[in-house]
């Protein structure tokens, strides 16, 4: 006979199942508690690190320029490819295919990446490549969409109109090294820093200070919206006393001859001229020169590296013999 007492739960079992369900609430809110109090603003930063990114603005450096206002030292843009490694699920590939758009290497572009990792922070662009020809760029640019883990970074770019006229006076920039990235906090992997001349005397000053722009991206890394949140302060224009049309005039007058000129005011000692001929295109080193070149400077017979106005040691002419004379009558020693 059918006894409906056998088959209704018992209190007991009523009792654990609630305790069951407290207890799954509980830890839920416990979770909860956990990950949005607890621990709320650590992941709220996370996951803003995820959508946002920083981008710096490079500042242009400062114009160098005769006492007459000509240009010496000027700024034209220039663009250089980087890797941000957080948007890179396969390195390998990504690198592979920036080798078949620069024709670089992609042993070479590998090395330079393994080698500057530890400097770049995995969510700000790497610098893969310092300097882009148009064509190169416009290729990349035509197929970035497929490739967000690569950036396009503008920056100014060192040139000198002069050449090797003036190589010796102004001097050149080129990519601060590993000990110059360590002792200036300043400065990032792929600045230009003065290396020679005047550049490097008056670094500080021509450098000037880099902005900082923030991004938001999507999922993709692709870049949603921005906002300026320090603009770059350009570098200081520096005017010297050199004069162009006396430098020009100078260099001219040696000719094919090695040597050097050197013009100063009688007036108050200011240098009108310095000409250390021959010189080298201070350009070479700001898009950086190759070892080939750089050796057959080095090894040149002319040695165009060489100061001869500030390093050569030359024994005095008979020019020197009226001045000795002077002194001599000023002094009273002669007749």
């Amino acid at each position: 006979m059918y006894n409906s007492q056998q088959f209704k739960p018992s209190k007991n079992r009523d009792l654990i199942l609630q305790g069951l369900i407290l207890l799954l609430f509980a830890t839920i809110g416990l979770r909860l508690w956990y990950f949005q109090i607890y621990r709320g603003q650590e992941y709220t930063q996370k996951a803003e690190a995820n959508i946002s990114r920083r981008q710096t603005l490079y500042a242009p450096r400062g114009l160098i320029l005769d006492s007459q206002g000509h240009l010496l030292a000027e700024n034209r843009p220039a663009y250089g490819l980087a890797i941000v490694r957080e948007d890179c699920s396969d390195f390998a590939a990504t690198l592979q295919q920036v080798s078949q758009w620069t024709g670089i290497p992609a042993s070479r572009l590998r090395t330079k990446f393994e080698k500057d990792r530890a400097k770049v922070k995995p969510f700000q662009p790497q610098l893969l490549i310092s300097h882009l020809p148009f064509q190169e760029l416009a290729l990349i640019e035509a197929n970035l969409l497929a490739w967000p883990e690569l950036k396009i970074i503008s920056r100014p770019l060192r040139t000198y109109p002069q050449r090797d006229m003036l190589a010796h006076v102004l001097g050149y920039v080129a990519l601060a090294n590993e000990q110059e990235l360590r002792t200036n906090p300043e400065l990032q992997l792929g600045d230009n820093i003065g290396k020679q001349g005047i550049e490097l005397a008056f670094d500080s000053l021509l450098r000037g200070h880099k902005g900082l722009k923030q991004l938001k991206v999507d999922a993709q890394g692709r870049e949603l919206s921005s906002s300026i949140t320090s603009s770059p302060q350009p570098g200081q224009d520096l005017y010297l006393t050199i004069d162009l049309d006396l430098q020009r005039f100078a260099w001219e007058e040696l000719g094919p001859q090695a040597g050097s000129v050197v013009v100063m005011s009688p007036q108050d000692g200011r240098i009108l001229a310095l000409v250390s001929k021959p010189g080298f295109d201070p350009n070479l080193f700001v898009e950086g020169i190759s070892a080939r070149t750089y050796t057959k400077l080095r090894d040149s017979k002319n040695k165009p590296l060489f100061n001869r106005a500030l390093r050569g040691q030359y024994p005095p002419g008979s020019t020197i013999k009226p001045f000795v004379g002077l002194v001599g009558l000023e002094g009273q020693t002669i007749g």
